[in-house]
């Protein structure tokens, strides 16, 4: 055969129908036979593949086939199965109608086990058969999501992503293109785009809580099963399930599955939250409900995966004095194109973040507008499109009431986030005031000269010493990952004699100006420190060696001003030890700093050595200061709930050797004015406990609202009350020898502190403290901030 029929051959063939692998979209509705109403979420998959797509609402869909010939096939349970083959010649337009498979009940028979029990345990087998052979997968996501209030739609966002799930590191996904309405920028810094997980994975996390799923191996202990019915799909029996929780008080789902006899799989599973998800209590949110629809198909040898996902979200924001109307967020995401067991990039992983954001992507981009796969939209959700402009913002669409109303802007937007070198380089003002230095007027300027190497220097003046002060400091980062650290700081200007976790000098400071005693003692201080240290990150510990160089002074007070008259006058600012002050310190610290008033969950342990030496060191002083702070948290009961009832310890322990100086002294807090937040001895009021040695234990068991729960009052969980235990014991130490020259009287006992007390969460932001006093008569009344316990410390230096 020669040249010329080989290419006619090859032509022939190109243009022969029956051999296309032309591509083709098409449009489609699926209605009932007999009826011919609409069936919303009935799913059309193309036949020996991964692909499909689900109707919306009204029955629509839309298919994009990559090749042609090629058959599809139409299933919703109820129905007969349909298979239509389209070619390159088929209408782009199919009109689909399903017939209904009535299913005849049989008589039902009282068993001492609910069949569904039976059903379910066999599920439950199946899956840990079939489970296992996916290590990994990635699939096609098409998501719609609304938000509307009581009368329209207010936004609504679309969206093409990847999801990528791995058995060991979880799930991620990442936002290739999207589409909204022209007022989106007024929604998204509050509303996030939100794909809700796998309802036939085993452990599902919603609003930070961690739900065991129907299909868990454990479910059987969780949730109530039973047989509410059945239906057809084809020739196979549908068992309908009932499901819901053993416990109301455990974070769980409630609603109905739908199994498939024979292959014993998920078809669908029809969940709303448990009372103890939606009544959880959560800063500035007042009631919440969640309602999922999910549907399976088998894909592969026998492995059943998410085809769709239909969700419901309804909430109501405010805190006392605030208050906004009731939003409602619904979403529907498509998932299709899946491979299995693939080589999915680390790089995927190596972000914590859930969702991503491909760096390529641009709003309303060509690859958004020639996706051929999205689930149409109603008639609502396109006018939407064309009625919503940037005008329509979130205040407009969910006015708020309440006495702070006043106070949110209709053209209120979150500003976006700024970078490091954004948020630090600059000037800020360093003002307090005190007994001492009276006003305290300075400023900081900082400033990054490359990724490594930061600055900063300050200055002011002290009106009650009439002196300047001053300082400035250098750090350079090095090392891998710049783990490594080197600084220089200079200092000249007052110390406080005692550090404090709790309470700042601006907060001191206000307590002053109302008459209150100063919380801290002062001495002139000019220093001159330079350490080194390194972050170890496979440990999360980080160590560190400082070498010190300080002169201390005695200075005196200067003031006695309040705002308030009748003001008490401030107790005398004793003297110290004066001298030059030249050490050697070395710290280790695990789990990172601590955020004082115990807002935030904590797992950290710090310990530090001081050593100063007249001798090789030639310092005025000699002595060895130890010093150890651990902060743990323990979950107790209901674990799996968004933030578990939790134990909350803060030890505090010093010790010493040799002649530990007075402006060295180690202290254990106090509450401040009715001020009562963790880690202080709240009945003990005005200063601190002060000595050469220390040793104290503050706790706190959080109950949450489970106390209203247990007696049925679901609504104080939703109005974020709650109930906490909380106690302390401590005491410090000082020679008796020493007492005489310290020149003043120190705050301390000469025996150990305990309290107990209970405190009432209110809004889940404030806390008003009972206290007792169990080694003397005394009560204390106060407020303090709630505990945020869905976030760590870590989670805090990372935004």
């Amino acid at each position: 055969m020669n040249g010329r029929w080989v290419l006619v051959s090859i032509s022939i063939w190109l243009l022969n129908p029956l051999n296309s692998n032309a591509q083709k979209t098409i449009r489609g509705v699926i209605r009932d036979g007999t009826t011919g109403a609409a069936l919303p979420a009935a799913t059309i998959q193309v036949k020996d593949t991964f692909t499909g797509t689900i109707a919306n609402d009204n029955g629509d869909f839309i298919l994009y086939l990559k090749t042609t010939p090629a058959t599809i096939q139409i299933t919703n349970i109820g129905y007969k199965s349909q298979e239509q083959a389209i070619s390159t010649t088929s209408d782009d337009v199919i009109h689909i109608e399903l017939e209904p498979v009535p299913y005849q009940m049989e008589e039902t028979v009282v068993l001492a086990e609910d069949p569904a029990v039976r059903i379910m345990r066999e599920v439950i087998r199946r899956k840990r058969e079939w489970h296992p052979t996916i290590d990994n997968y990635r699939a096609e996501a098409y998501t719609y999501q609304s938000v509307a209030n009581d009368t329209r739609i207010a936004t609504i966002r679309q969206a093409i992503l990847e999801v990528f799930w791995d058995r060991e590191k979880g799930v991620r996904q990442v936002l290739k293109s999207e589409y909204s309405t022209a007022n989106s920028a007024h929604f998204e810094k509050t509303i996030s785009l939100w794909i809700a997980p796998d309802f036939y994975q085993d452990e599902i996390e919603l609003q930070g809580h961690q739900v065991i799923g129907p299909t868990h191996p454990d479910a059987l202990d969780y949730y109530a099963f039973e047989l509410v019915g059945k239906r057809l799909l084809d020739d196979k029996i549908v068992y309908d399930i009932a499901i819901a929780p053993r416990s109301e008080l455990q974070a769980a789902f409630a609603g109905s599955l739908a199994v498939l006899d024979g292959d014993y799989a998920l078809l669908e599973a029809n969940l709303r939250a448990s009372k103890s998800i939606e009544s959880a209590p959560q800063p500035f949110i007042e009631g919440l409900a969640f309602s999922f629809k999910q549907q399976f198909r088998r894909f592969g040898r026998g492995v059943w995966l998410p085809v769709d996902l239909r969700y419901e979200i309804k909430g109501k924001l405010g805190i006392s004095g605030l208050h906004f109307p009731v939003m409602t967020i619904k979403g529907v995401s498509r998932f299709s194109a899946y491979q299995f067991n693939t080589s999915l990039s680390d790089s995927i992983f190596e972000n914590a973040e859930r969702l991503q954001r491909d760096t390529l992507s641009v709003r309303r981009d060509s690859l958004f507008t020639r996706y051929p796969d999205k689930v149409p939209l109603t008639a609502e959700q396109a006018a939407a499109y064309d009625a919503l402009d940037s005008n329509y913002t979130l205040v407009k669409a969910f006015p708020p009431s309440g006495v702070f109303a006043r106070f949110i802007e209709d053209d209120w937007i979150p500003e976006p986030p700024k970078s490091p070198q954004e948020e630090r380089d600059g000037f800020k003002p360093e003002v307090w005031y005190n007994r001492v230095d009276s006003a305290h007027l300075g400023i900081v300027a900082e400033k990054h000269f490359a990724p490594l190497l930061k600055t900063h220097v300050k200055g002011g003046y002290n009106s009650g010493l009439g002196r300047w002060f001053y300082g400035g400091g250098i750090r350079y980062l090095w090392g891998k990952d710049s783990n490594g650290h080197l600084t220089i700081d200079y200092q000249e200007g007052t110390a406080a004699r005692y550090n404090s976790d709790s309470y700042e000098p601006v907060i001191n400071s206000l307590h002053i100006l109302l008459g209150k005693n100063d919380y801290f003692d002062y001495f002139w201080n000019k220093s001159l420190h330079a350490g080194v240290g390194y972050y170890m990150k496979a440990l999360n510990t980080k160590v560190g060696m400082e070498i010190g160089n300080e002169v201390h002074t005695s200075v005196e007070k200067s003031t006695d001003f309040a705002l308030l008259e009748g003001s008490e006058k401030q107790r005398v600012n004793p003297r110290i030890a004066e001298g030059t002050l030249r050490s050697i310190a070395l710290t280790a610290n695990y789990g990172g700093e601590y955020t004082g008033w115990g807002v935030f969950i904590h797992k950290r342990a710090e310990l530090k050595i001081e050593h100063s030496s007249r001798n090789w060191l030639a310092s005025d002083f000699s002595f060895t200061h130890y010093r150890l702070i651990i902060d743990w948290h323990f979950p107790t009961f209901f674990r799996r709930r968004f933030g578990p009832n939790a134990l909350d310890l803060r030890l505090v322990a010093g010790a010493s050797a040799g002649e530990l100086p007075v402006q060295r002294f180690g202290a254990l807090e106090a509450s401040y004015n009715g001020f009562t937040p963790f880690g202080t001895f709240r009945t003990l009021n005005g200063n601190p406990y002060e000595g050469e040695r220390y040793a104290g234990l503050f706790w706190e068991h959080n109950f949450k609202s489970v106390p209203f729960e247990l007696l049925g009052m679901w609504d104080m969980g939703k109005k974020g009350m709650g109930i906490v235990l909380h106690g302390a014991s401590g005491r410090t130490w000082i020679g008796k020898r020493k007492i005489p020259s310290l020149g003043y009287a120190p705050n301390y006992v000469e025996k150990y502190h305990h309290e107990i007390g209970l405190s009432l969460q209110i809004s889940g932001v404030l806390r008003l403290d009972f206290t007792r006093r169990l080694d003397r008569s005394g009560w204390s009344v106060g407020l303090s901030p709630a505990r945020l316990d869905f976030m760590s410390q870590d989670v805090v230096e990372k935004r």
